[in-house]
C-alpha cells in the first residue's frame, strides 16, 4: 500500500480519490475546505487542514508520514504547488516544471508555437499604436474560464481591459492580441510513458445573440477533425514532445478562421469542465488512472487508445451560462434529469444563495454537462430534455439560464 496526496477540491478530485481507493492504496487529502465542502475528504484516510501553498509545511509532513506520491486536479494553482512538492520530495510527476512553465503561461505558449510553425494570433504590446487593429482580446496570461477576458472593440475600452485583465493574473502578466472571429476548436491529447495519442477534435458555438467568448456547445465532428489531423497534428505532436510531455492529458485550443486555425493555449491538467468522465465512459480514455499511477509508480499500465474515425460517438459539452446579475434562490432539476440520463455528467459552478457575478460583454457560467451520443440529432434531443428540465431560479422565481436553442 502507498501513500498519495491530494491537494486540493477542484474538478476531478473525487474522481482521483476514488482511483486511489480502488487500487488499495492510503489517501490523504488537504486544503482549508471543511469536509462537508470536499467529496475527496469525505472518502479519504486522512484529511489534513494545511495550505496547499504551504509548501514547507506540506514537504515537513510528507516526510513524517512517509507519503509516497502527490497529486492534484484541474486547478493551476495547485497543481502548480504539487509539482513543485513532489520535486522536492524527489517524486514522480506527470508534468516536468519546463513544460508546465510553458504550457500554464499563454505568452510562453505563442512563442513555443512560432517556434514550430504553429500559428497564432497577432500580439501587440500596450505601448503599440491599436488604432486600426480592432477589435483585440485582453486577457492575462496565466488564468482560465475567460477569466479576466475582455474583447475591446475601441480604444475608449483598452484601459479598463487591461486593468480587469492584470486583475485577474496571478503573475500581473497580460496580453493583448487580435480577435479572430471565427469557431473555437479543442483538441484533447492524452500522452502515455511518452507516447503521444489524438483523442477527439471538438469545436465550440455560441448561443445567437451572445458574446463570442461564452461558448454554450462544445462537440465533435468528422471534418473537423480531419483538417486537423491533415495540417497540425504532427507539428503539435512534434511541440509536446520536446517540451516533456511524456504522461498526462493535455487540451489544446485555437480558432479557426477561413481556413486557417490560430493557436491561443494548452491546459495540460485534466480539463476544469469534466469531460475527462464522459471520454472514459465512451472510448476508454481513462486520464485520472494515467496521471494517479505515474504520481504513484512512475508509470502507468494503462492501455493507449489511438484516434480511430470509425470509433468515435459524438461527444458533447453543454455549458450554461447566466447574463443577469442576482442571488440565485433555487436550483431545480440536475438530480431528476440525472435519474433518467445517468450519463450526463454535470459541473456545477453555481449553488443557491451565491451572487452571479456577471462583467458587461460576457458572462457567468453557471454548469456545464457533458455526454456522448451516437449522432448529433441525439445531442440536439439531450440538450433539449436539459433545458426542458433543468433551472436555475433568481429571487423573482425567474429562470436566469441562457440556453442553447441554436442548431447544431
Amino acid at each position: 500500500m502507498k501513500k498519495l496526496l491530494l491537494l486540493g477540491s477542484n474538478t476531478g478530485s473525487l474522481e482521483i480519490a476514488q482511483y486511489v481507493r480502488s487500487r488499495g492504496d492510503y489517501l490523504i487529502v488537504t486544503d482549508y475546505y471543511p469536509k462537508e465542502k470536499s467529496p475527496a475528504k469525505q472518502i479519504a484516510d486522512e484529511t489534513w487542514d494545511i495550505s496547499t501553498t504551504d509548501i514547507d509545511q506540506l514537504y515537513e509532513k510528507c516526510i513524517e508520514n512517509s507519503v509516497q506520491g502527490v497529486l492534484s486536479s484541474t486547478g493551476e494553482a495547485n497543481l502548480k504547488s504539487a509539482m513543485e512538492l513532489a520535486e522536492r520530495l524527489q517524486l514522480p510527476f506527470y508534468v516536468n516544471s519546463r513544460c508546465w512553465n510553458t504550457v500554464n503561461n499563454k505568452i510562453k505558449f505563442k512563442e513555443t508555437c512560432k517556434k514550430y510553425g504553429i500559428p497564432v494570433p497577432k500580439d501587440f504590446s500596450e505601448s503599440d499604436s491599436l488604432e486600426d487593429e480592432f477589435p483585440i482580446v485582453v486577457k492575462p496570461a496565466d488564468n482560465c474560464l475567460n477569466r479576466g477576458l475582455s474583447i475591446c472593440r475601441e480604444i475608449s475600452e483598452l484601459p479598463s481591459a487591461c486593468a480587469y485583465a492584470y486583475e485577474n493574473s496571478p503573475a500581473k502578466n497580460i496580453i493583448i492580441e487580435k480577435f479572430v472571429k471565427g469557431i473555437q476548436v479543442n483538441v484533447f491529447y492524452h500522452m502515455v510513458n511518452g507516447e503521444i495519442y489524438l483523442s477527439t477534435v471538438m469545436k465550440s458555438v455560441t448561443n445567437p445573440g451572445t458574446p463570442e467568448s461564452c461558448y454554450a456547445v462544445t462537440y465533435n465532428n468528422p471534418e473537423n477533425t480531419e483538417r486537423y489531423l491533415e495540417k497540425y497534428d504532427e507539428k503539435v505532436r512534434t511541440m509536446m514532445k520536446e517540451l516533456g510531455c511524456r504522461n498526462g492529458t493535455a487540451i489544446v485550443q485555437a480558432i479557426e478562421s477561413q481556413g486557417e486555425m490560430y493557436f491561443l493555449e494548452m491546459n495540460y491538467r485534466l480539463d476544469g469542465l469534466g469531460f475527462f468522465q464522459t471520454l472514459k465512459e465512451a472510448s476508454g480514455i481513462d486520464a485520472v488512472k494515467i496521471i494517479t499511477d505515474v504520481s504513484l509508480d512512475g508509470k502507468t499500465d494503462f492501455i493507449p487508445v489511438s484516434y480511430r474515425k470509425e470509433n468515435e460517438g459524438v461527444y458533447c459539452i453543454y455549458s450554461l451560462w447566466t447574463y443577469k446579475t442576482c442571488r440565485i434562490d433555487k436550483i431545480k432539476g440536475v438530480r431528476e434529469i440525472q435519474e433518467i440520463l445517468p450519463d450526463l455528467h454535470f459541473q456545477m459552478v453555481c449553488e443557491e444563495g451565491m451572487e452571479t457575478e456577471v462583467v458587461p460583454g460576457t458572462g457567468a457560467m453557471m454548469m456545464n454537462i457533458s455526454f456522448c451520443r451516437k449522432s448529433q440529432k441525439e445531442i440536439s434531443e439531450t440538450i433539449r430534455e436539459i433545458n426542458r428540465m433543468v433551472f436555475v431560479y433568481d429571487q423573482e422565481n425567474k429562470d436566469i439560464l441562457a440556453k442553447f436553442t441554436g442548431d447544431l
